[in-house]
């Protein structure tokens, strides 16, 4: 048995896929407590078991010593969990709640393999990758982040749908029924971005007159949305990841957040994008994220601060008005990235030699 922890799920699934392409299944994941890993876990046939655990903060405050404070909870939860089931590896995805479940293993001489997504090293994956057998990396500026005789480039792991073209259309008919008007793919992350919907939102009566626009909304402001009866217009609170791989796969334009999985699927596709960093984002993450696609010359950076709804349609238009140019660096943005990944890691588990063949 391994254990699969950490607070990434995008990555985390695509491994469990690998695995079970290689028919291996003998599986448990670990994660937050009332998160939103359980169905989707679950949906694939494993076990999930919910943690309570702490973050570690770099600053103080009242919410900093709460979240302290429970980090003991976190390490004796995970403690009798991995005394009990005595899992051969724990292959972790960093964050606050693959810590405590590391640190037990350590004490049980229980090996680690720790996978680093983003582009800036947060504190408990250091910690992590100091007491972790192997450590896996995304990008190669943060391999000095991490000891080097342990530490290998694997890049971060795709979703398999977007990786093998795996479509299903949220959309009830064919594009070429919408008078083939360009599509943009508008998205706030699995829970939706308040700032990035109301912003839309203005636009919404405009864009429609010449675009297809799909838009995840997340589930706090579903209903607002579909309550909107506009043309060419198809809000949803979710898409599956055939329904993600269908929009990123299609659509000439993408406006979302820069989180390190979003980064990683737009250099993969090459789609040309509109980025709004999350200003709020450890070491500012996410601008360090989405300054990757612009370097490579496939998306623009949008800042929160400036974000209005005429200045988005300024983006928009002028990504729109200069398709050939976004789309040429597509094989630029496309190096960035390991298309294998998911097997990479896969082998590296493997070559620890803990798992039948």
């Amino acid at each position: 048995m391994i254990i699969i922890t950490g607070g990434h799920l995008t990555p985390a699934l695509s491994l469990i896929d690998e695995l079970h392409r290689r028919h291996f299944t003998d599986i448990v994941f670990i994660g937050r407590h009332l998160g939103q890993e359980e169905p989707l876990i679950t949906a694939k046939g494993i076990r999930f078991i919910p943690l309570t655990a702490g973050k570690l903060y770099r600053h103080f405050s009242f919410s900093a010593i709460i979240s302290f404070l429970t980090i003991p909870v976190g390490l004796v939860q995970s403690w009798v969990i991995l005394r009990r089931l005595r899992p051969r590896l724990i292959v972790s995805f960093g964050g606050y709640i693959a810590l405590p479940v590391c640190l037990a293993a350590r004490s049980l001489h229980i090996p680690i393999i720790t996978h680093e997504q983003g582009t800036r090293v947060g504190l408990a994956n250091r910690i992590i990758g100091w007491i972790a057998r192997r450590v896996a990396i995304s990008w190669a500026p943060t391999r000095s982040a991490f000891p080097a005789r342990k530490t290998l480039l694997t890049g971060n792991l795709l979703r398999s749908a977007i990786v093998y073209r795996r479509t299903e259309s949220p959309i009830d008919r064919p594009l070429r029924q919408l008078a083939n008007r360009p599509l943009i793919y508008v998205t706030g992350g699995n829970q939706g971005s308040r700032v990035i919907n109301q912003t839309l939102l203005a636009l919404l009566p405009q864009l429609t007159k010449a675009y297809v626009i799909v838009h995840q909304t997340g589930s706090a402001d579903f209903n607002q949305f579909s309550a909107l009866k506009l043309r060419h217009y198809f809000p949803f609170s979710w898409l599956d990841d055939e329904q993600v791989s269908w929009c990123f796969h299609h659509a000439s334009l993408i406006i979302s957040r820069a989180g390190a999985n979003t980064v990683t699927e737009l250099a993969f596709t090459g789609t040309p994008a509109i980025l709004i960093p999350l200003p709020k984002s450890q070491q500012n993450e996410q601008w360090h994220n989405a300054n990757l696609l612009t370097a490579a010359g496939t998306a623009r950076i949008l800042f929160q601060a400036e974000l209005t709804p005429l200045k988005l349609n300024r983006e928009i238009d002028f990504i729109l008005s200069h398709q050939s140019r976004f789309r040429r660096h597509a094989a630029a943005a496309r190096r960035l990235v390991h298309a294998r990944a998911a097997g990479l890691l896969a082998d590296l588990i493997y070559d620890q030699k803990i798992l039948p063949d």
